[in-house]
C-alpha cells in the first residue's frame, strides 16, 4: 500500500522500513534488519535530512544492530554520531538522547572501556530519572549498570542496580512480562557468578515460570534458561539434576531450532563433559560423537571445531585410550594453526594436551617437545604470571618426575608455586570466598611438594623452605581473606568504598591478565598504578590491612622464635609418586632459631590415625580413653622411620603392609620430632586433617606422662601468626553469657521474651539469616534441657561482675536469637567476652550420590557452615521443622555461615562451652570448616571450644577455673587454659572429663 501511494523515496516509505527493520531486529535477523534500517535512513536524508528525530531514531537502531552483530566500533562510531546530532536537535534533555547514551554505554562495557561505559549510564540514569522519574527507560539504564557493574567486580553495586531494574519491571511491566523474564534469568547469572548457588536457582527458576507463561514450553529461549540452570547444578555437584534439565532443554531445542544448531550442539557437549566428570564414559561418548556430527555439518575448518575436538580428546586420554585421543588433538592442532595461528593462547593448551597424551604414552621425548613449546608461547604471549603460564610448568614437572630427571623438578615447582602464592594473593582482592575456594582447590591439585620430597628423598634447603612458606601462605587463606573482607572495613565508609574500588580495578586487572599481551588494554598501566595506590590507602586508613596481606617467609618466623621455642607446620598430604593413590600421610615441617631450614620429618599414613579415632565404643569416656591411651611398641626413633617407610612403600606399591601392633597417637605425631626438640619448652603448631579433632597437650606419652608434661604447646590457625599477632583494639569491656536455655516451645513467653528487643533491625536479622526449610538431624529429634548449663550462666556472670566486666546473661526463653544479634552489636561493637553454655552441632556432609533425584538442592546444604551452629531458645521447633515459631521471627538455630556474617572484632574470648563444637569438615589447608572458623571469621582473637561432650558438672568447674586465673589473678588467657587443665589433672580427673576444650588462638 505505501508503494502504491508514495514510491519507495517518500518518508512514508521510510517509516515502513524502519518498523520493518525493527522487526528484524526483534527477530534476531540481523543482516535483514541492517538492509532496511540502512533504506531507511537513505530516505529520510532526503527528504527530512540528518537533524530530524526520524533519522537519530533509525540511527540509534542501525547502531544496536551492529552492537548484536558483534561490530562495536561500527557501533561506537554511528552511536557517536546519533549523539551529537541528537544532543543540537533534541538536546540532552530527551528520552531518545537518553536511549542513545545508554547503548552507548553497553558496547563500551563490551569494549572494556568501563569509565566511558559508567559516564555514559550514569548520565543517562540521572536525567531519565529527572525528567521522567523512575521508568522503563530509567529500569533498561540500571539493568545496564548492572551488568558493567559485574563484569567490573563491584558486586554490590551490580546486585543493587539490578534488583531496582526487577523492582521497577515488576511495577511497570507485571511479573508475567518477557522483558522481567530475562531480568530474572540474569540476576540469577549474577548470584551464580558470585557463588550465592541457593539464590541463583530461585532466580532461574522464577525466570522459567514467566517464560513458560508467556513463551510456553517449546520455545527456545525457555531452553536456553534451563541450560544455565542445569550449569548451576553442575556446578554444585548436582548432577542428576543437572542431566535432567540438560535433556529437557535438548529436546525444546531440537523442536524449536532443529539438531544442526550451536545451541544443541552445546548442549550436547555439556552432557558429554557432565558424564565425563562422573565417570560414566560410554554416555560422555555418545554425546560427544553427536555434538562432532552436528559440528562437522556447520564446519570443520572452524576455531570452536577445534576447541570441542580438544575437550572430546579428555574423554579417551581418561579412560585410556591414547590413540583416538591422539587423532582429535592434532586434528584440533592443524585447525588452530590455520584459524588462529602458532601464537595464540588456545593453541599453546593444545600443545599442552599434545604433550600431557605423549606423557602418559611414555613418548617422552615428543612430550617434552610439545610441553616446552606451549610453556614458551604461553610465556611470549601472555607473561610468566598467568594460569596458563604456571600449569604449563607443572606439566613438566610431571613429566620430569616420571623420567626421573629431578634436577630439573625443583625450579619449575618453585616458580609456578611462588606464581600462583602471587595470583592468589590477587584474587583474594575480587573473588567471593566460594570462587576463591574453586580458584584455591584448582592451584593446589597442582602442588606436589611434599610428595616429591618423599618419593625422591632430596629434601634440599631450597624445597624445604619453599614448603614451609608455602605453608604459610595456604594455612588459613580463606579463612584469613573472609575475616579481612568481614571485618577489617566495617563501619567505615570511607574504607568499604576504596575496597570496592580495588576490587574492581583487581578484578578487571585479571581480566586483563588472561589476554595475550599485545591484545591488553593500553591502560593497564594505568589501572595497576591505582590499584597499588589504593591498596597503599587502605593500609593507611585500615588498622590491619597492611597486616591482613603481608604474605610472610619462614625467616620471619624463625625469627620471632626465642631460644627453647620451636614452631611446626603439620602438613596432610596425599601420595603422588611415582604413581598417584589414595593414601593420604601426615608429616612435620619443624623450625628452631639457627635453623639454616626448616626441617622436614616424615609421620604417618592417615588410616593408621583414623583407626584410633573410629567411633565404635558406645561408652564415650572408653573412646577417649582408648583414642589418648599409651601403646609404646619401643622403637628407637630409627626403627621408627624403618617401619614408616615400610608403610609408605606398601602404599605406593598396592601391597598390604606388615601387621604391626596399633600404634599410639604418640608414636604416630609425636614421637619422631622428638629427636629433634631437644632443649625445647614452648611448642607453637598448626594442625592439619584428622590432628583437627586430637588434644595434642593431652596425648599420652607414658603411663604418668602427657605431652603438656614436657612441652608448653601453643596452638595457631598457621605460625604465621607469630610474625602477624591479632593486634586490634578492644575497648569493650562487655560480657554477653547464654546458659539455662529453654530449648522448648512456649510461644507466649518466646514471643514476649523477643519483644523485648525488637528495637533489633530487620536489615541485621536479613543481613545474616537463612532458610533453613529443609533442615533435619541425623543424632537427635530435640534437644534437652543442660540441668547445669544455669549454675554455670549465673557462677560466670557473677564472677565476671566481680571482676568489674559489665555483664549481660540470658537464660531460659531470654536466650534468643534475636537477643544475641542484639547483643553482639551494642554500642557499636561487640562484647569483649562471649560465653555460650548450650548444645553444639555438626552434621557430615551428606554426600549426595549422583542418582539420587528426590533430596532438596541445598538439604543441610553443600555449605559446611550450615551444618554447624548452637542451640538457643525455641530451638527445637525448627529442629524438627525447619521453620520459626511465627514467620517473622529467627528459628533459634544459630548457624556457624550466620556467625560468619558478623563483625565481632571486638571480642577477644569466645567460650563454647557446648558439645562437640570444634567439629566440622575438615578442608585441606583450611581446617576445620564449623564454629570455630565461623568466629575467627567474624574477628575473635581467642576460642575455646570442645572435642567430645564434656560432662556438665567438669564443664562448670573448668570454666569457674579458667576465668579466676584470667580476670582475677592476671594470666594470660593461654597460660590461664593451661594451668586449668593441669590442676584438672592433677585433681584426678581423667581424659574425658577435662582434655574435651581446646584453645585456638
Amino acid at each position: 500500500i505505501v508503494l502504491a501511494q508514495f514510491g519507495r523515496t517518500t518518508v512514508a516509505y521510510g517509516k515502513y522500513c524502519s518498523k520493518k527493520g525493527d522487526i528484524y531486529v526483534y527477530s534476531g535477523d540481523y543482516n535483514k534488519a541492517e538492509q532496511f534500517i540502512r533504506e531507511a535512513l537513505d530516505v529520510y536524508e532526503t527528504n527530512i535530512g540528518k537533524n530530524h528525530a526520524d533519522y537519530t531514531e533509525s540511527l540509534n537502531v542501525l547502531g544496536s544492530v551492529y552492537w548484536f552483530k558483534g561490530l562495536y566500533e561500527k557501533a561506537v562510531s554511528v552511536l557517536l554520531e546519533c549523539k551529537d546530532i541528537q544532543e543540537n536537535t533534541l538536546g540532552k534533555e530527551h528520552s531518545m538522547y537518553a536511549t542513545t547514551l545508554n547503548n552507548l554505554g553497553a558496547v563500551y562495557r563490551i569494549l572494556s572501556q568501563y569509565e566511558k561505559s559508567e559516564e555514559y549510564l550514569l548520565e543517562s540514569r540521572n536525567m531519565v530519572e529527572r525528567i521522567y522519574g523512575k521508568n522503563h527507560l530509567y529500569a533498561t539504564t540500571q539493568y545496564q549498570l548492572g551488568a558493567l557493574y559485574s563484569v567490573m567486580g563491584q558486586y554490590k553495586k551490580a546486585e543493587l542496580s539490578m534488583l531496582e531494574c526487577k523492582e521497577i519491571q515488576e511495577n511497570t511491566l507485571g511479573k508475567d512480562h518477557l522483558r522481567y523474564s530475562y531480568t530474572l534469568r540474569d540476576v540469577g547469572g549474577l548470584y551464580k557468578e558470585m557463588g550465592q548457588y541457593e539464590k541463583a536457582e530461585g532466580y532461574y527458576l522464577d525466570c522459567l515460570e514467566v517464560q513458560e507463561k508467556t513463551l510456553g514450553k517449546e520455545h527456545y529461549q525457555y531452553a536456553t534458561s534451563l541450560n544455565n540452570l542445569a550449569g548451576l547444578y553442575y556446578n554444585i555437584g548436582q548432577f542428576e539434576k543437572a542431566k535432567q534439565t540438560y535433556l529437557q532443554a535438548l529436546d525444546i531445542f531440537e523442536k524449536t531450532r532443529g539438531k544442526v544448531t550451536h545451541n544443541y550442539a552445546a548442549v550436547l557437549t555439556n552432557l558429554g563433559t557432565l558424564h565425563l566428570r562422573v565417570g560414566q564414559f560410554d554416555l560422555a561418548e555418545k554425546y560427544f560423537l553427536e555434538g562432532k556430527d552436528i559440528f562437522e555439518t556447520m564446519g570443520r575448518e572452524d576455531s570452536n571445531y577445534a576447541q570441542f575436538l580438544t575437550l572430546f580428546s579428555q574423554l579417551y586420554n581418561r579412560n585410556g585410550q591414547y590413540e583416538k585421543a591422539e587423532v582429535y588433538l592434532l586434528d584440533s592442532k592443524n585447525i588452530f594453526e590455520k584459524t588462529l595461528g602458532t601464537e595464540h593462547p588456545q593453541y599453546a593448551v593444545n600443545l599442552k594436551d599434545l604433550g600431557f597424551l605423549y606423557n602418559n604414552l611414555s613418548q617422552y621425548e615428543k612430550a617434552e617437545g610439545y610441553l616446552l613449546d606451549s610453556k614458551n608461547i604461553h610465556e611470549r604471549i601472555l607473561g610468566k604470571e598467568h594460569p596458563y603460564y604456571v600449569s604449563s610448568n607443572f606439566s613438566l614437572v610431571r613429566l620430569y618426575e616420571k623420567m626421573g630427571q629431578y634436577e630439573k623438578v625443583e625450579p619449575l615447582i618453585d616458580t609456578a608455586t611462588r606464581t600462583s602464592h602471587l595470583n592468589l594473593r590477587k584474587a583474594v582482592q575480587f573473588l567471593s570466598e566460594k570462587n576463591l575456594g574453586d580458584y584455591l582447590n584448582k592451584i593446589n591439585s597442582n602442588l606436589r611438594l611434599i610428595p616429591y620430597y618423599l618419593h625422591t628423598g632430596q629434601f634440599s634447603g631450597r624445597m624445604a623452605s619453599l614448603a614451609y612458606d608455602d605453608a604459610l601462605f595456604q594455612k588459613g587463606f580463606l579463612q584469613t581473606a573472609a575475616r579481612r573482607l568481614n571485618t577489617l572495613t566495617a563501619g567505615n565508609p570511607e574504607a568499604d568504598s576504596l575496597s570496592q574500588l580495588l576490587s574492581s580495578y583487581r578484578y578487571r586487572l585479571s581480566a586483563e591478565y588472561t589476554k595475550p599481551i599485545q591484545a591488553r588494554s593500553a591502560d593497564i598501566n594505568t589501572l595497576e598504578e591505582r590499584a597499588n595506590a589504593l591498596e597503599s590507602r587502605l593500609a593507611r586508613v585500615v588498622a590491619g590491612y597492611a597486616e591482613a596481606l603481608k604474605q610472610v617467609q619462614w625467616q620471619e618466623v624463625q625469627a620471632a622464635l626465642k631460644p627453647g621455642e620451636a614452631a611446626i607446620e603439620f602438613l596432610q598430604f596425599r601420595v603422588l609418586l611415582p604413581e598417584k593413590t589414595d593414601t593420604v600421610r601426615y608429616a612435620a615441617l619443624l623450625l628452631r632459631p639457627g635453623m639454616e631450614a626448616p626441617l622436614y620429618i616424615n609421620l604417618c599414613d592417615e588410616q593408621e590415625v583414623d583407626t584410633l579415632m573410629v567411633r565404635n565404643i558406645d561408652r564415650r569416656e572408653d573412646y577417649v580413653k582408648r583414642l589418648y591411651t599409651a601403646t609404646d611398641r619401643g622403637l628407637s626413633p630409627d626403627e621408627n622411620k624403618a617401619y614408616v617407610e615400610r608403610l609408605y612403600a606398601a602404599a605406593v606399591l598396592g601391597l598390604t603392609p606388615v601387621k604391626d601392633q596399633v600404634r599410639s597417637l604418640y608414636e604416630l605425631l609425636w614421637r619422631p620430632l622428638e629427636p629433634h626438640l631437644q632443649g625445647v619448652q614452648t611448642v607453637y603448631f598448626a594442625k592439619a586433617g584428622l590432628i583437627h579433632r586430637i588434644n595434642l597437650g593431652a596425648v599420652t606419652i607414658d603411663a604418668n606422662t602427657i605431652l603438656a608434661d614436657r612441652y608448653k604447646l601453643v596452638e595457631l590457625g598457621s605460625t604465621r601468626s607469630l610474625v602477624v599477632p591479632d593486634q586490634t583494639p578492644r575497648k569493650n569491656r562487655q560480657a554477653l553469657v547464654m546458659g539455662g536455655i529453654q530449648y522448648d516451645v512456649d510461644s507466649a513467653a518466646l514471643s514476649a521474651a523477643i519483644f523485648s528487643v525488637d528495637s533489633i533491625s530487620y536489615a541485621l536479622r536479613s543481613a545474616v539469616r537463612l532458610n533453613r526449610s529443609a533442615l533435619d538431624s541425623t543424632v537427635v529429634e530435640y534437644w534437652p534441657a543442660l540441668a547445669n548449663t544455669e549454675i554455670e550462666a549465673n557462677n560466670i556472670g557473677a564472677l565476671l561482675r566481680k571482676s568489674s566486666v559489665p555483664s549481660l546473661v540470658l537464660k531460659g526463653y531470654e536466650a534468643t536469637e534475636e537477643a544475641f544479634y542484639k547483643s553482639v552489636r551494642l554500642e557499636g561493637t561487640s562484647p569483649r567476652i562471649i560465653h555460650l553454655a548450650t548444645h553444639g552441632y555438626f552434621q557430615p556432609d551428606p554426600k549426595l550420590s549422583y542418582d539420587e533425584q528426590n533430596a532438596s538442592t541445598f538439604r543441610l546444604s553443600e555449605h559446611p557452615l550450615i551444618r554447624s551452629g548452637i542451640i538457643l531458645a525455641g530451638g527445637n521447633h525448627a529442629w524438627r521443622t525447619g521453620k520459626p515459631i511465627k514467620p517473622d521471627l529467627e528459628d533459634g538455630i544459630l548457624t556457624a555461615y550466620e556467625i560468619s556474617r558478623l563483625n565481632l572484632s571486638g571480642t577477644e574470648l569466645v567460650v563454647l562451652s557446648a558439645c562437640e563444637t570444634g567439629l566440622g569438615d575438615i578442608q585441606g589447608n583450611e581446617g576445620v570448616y564449623g564454629l570455630q572458623r565461623a568466629f575467627k571469621i567474624a574477628g575473635v582473637r581467642y576460642v575455646i571450644m570442645s572435642l567430645w561432650q564434656v560432662p556438665d558438672r567438669q564443664t562448670s568447674l573448668f570454666m569457674n577455673s579458667f576465668y579466676q586465673r584470667w580476670l582475677d589473678q592476671g594470666m594470660s588467657i593461654p597460660e590461664a587454659f593451661r594451668q586449668t587443665q593441669l590442676e584438672m589433672r592433677q585433681n584426678g580427673w581423667s581424659h574425658h572429663q577435662w582434655a574435651g576444650f581446646v584453645l585456638l588462638e
